[in-house]
């Protein structure tokens, strides 16, 4: 049986795209949303300078 030692909230964000719907858990970590499930983004780093630029824009 497992054991849950401790329980940590933490915030990911749903960012929205011209064509697609991602999860941003942290700078490394980007899964893309596909129906009910989710996949790994593998290569994420234009996904996240994307993500830098639109949170530094002006508003």
């Amino acid at each position: 049986m497992i054991k849950i030692t401790e329980i940590r909230e933490f915030t990911a964000h749903r960012v929205e795209t011209q064509d697609n719907t991602y999860t941003r858990y942290s700078s490394m970590c980007w899964t893309i949303v596909m129906g009910e499930s989710e996949e790994p983004v593998y290569d994420c780093a234009e996904l996240e300078e994307a993500y830098q630029k639109c949170r530094s824009a002006p508003k």
